[in-house]
């Protein structure tokens, strides 16, 4: 009956445009869903009764969000950035045993393949960014290579900037329709760039390929990135370097 009620709530939502899929990943009539929206987040979604969950009441870092659907039913969401933070949330939570994994690894495999499309207009939209910066900044005597390193069209960049005065310095350029990072891991470190028809380019500074990495795998993002393209990329750096 929960289920139930919950799936009508989310046909009724998805009628209204914002989202791409609700999937179920729950055992059973276990009321737990994987969420895709038409900008490229995805949300956590568990059912319940119970209006006091602990992982709710527990969560000090305000991942988690509470939706009252109906009298005593309540949707708790999260937005989720990389199956591994929606595997970790899962476990906190106490619901590990309530998923289906099979399932799970089924919805997050066809969230990849719908979020297709809006990694190709990124990186286009990124592309045409980065051509008028390179020659802005050769003009002026800068050695300023953007360098490609996500899996086929992960908008995901390595910037390398050689100054005329023999300094470098090193950025991670990322582009999404969302921001590609938990908003309580201090985004204020991040620079933002608006690209237009809503996607935007989020940047940061780097002082090694050690930390760029570190940065990519606690957001989830180091499982997109070609690691072929990955070393080659700081192989041309510590040559030009």
């Amino acid at each position: 009956m929960l289920k139930h009620k919950i799936d009508v709530t989310m046909l009724k939502e998805k009628s209204y445009g914002y989202t791409i899929d609700y999937i179920h990943i729950g055992r059973a009539h276990e009321p737990i869903y994987l969420e895709l929206r038409k900008t490229g987040v995805v949300y956590l979604l568990i059912g319940s009764k119970n209006d006091k969950e602990d992982f709710y009441y527990h969560d000090y870092r305000g991942r988690w969000m509470k939706w009252i659907i109906w009298k005593g039913v309540y949707i708790y969401m999260a937005d989720v950035h990389s199956r591994e933070e929606a595997v970790e949330l899962i476990r906190k939570a106490g619901y590990d045993e309530k998923v289906d994994w099979n399932k799970f690894e089924r919805a997050w495999l066809l969230i990849k393949l719908k979020r297709m499309p809006m990694d190709e207009e990124a990186k286009a939209l990124m592309d045409e960014y980065i051509a008028g910066r390179e020659s802005y900044w050769q003009a002026l005597g800068y050695d300023m290579r953007y360098i490609h390193v996500g899996k086929g069209s992960k908008p995901i960049y390595i910037r390398m900037c050689f100054t005329p005065h023999g300094r470098y310095s090193l950025a991670l350029f990322i582009g999404s329709k969302e921001m590609p990072f938990p908003k309580y891991e201090h985004q204020f470190y991040w620079g933002i760039i608006y690209l237009g028809k809503g996607y935007s380019c989020y940047t940061r500074n780097v002082d090694s390929k050690a930390e760029a990495e570190e940065l990519l795998k606690r957001f989830g993002l180091w499982e997109d990135v070609d690691k072929v393209k990955w070393e080659s990329a700081f192989l041309k750096f510590n040559l030009r370097r």
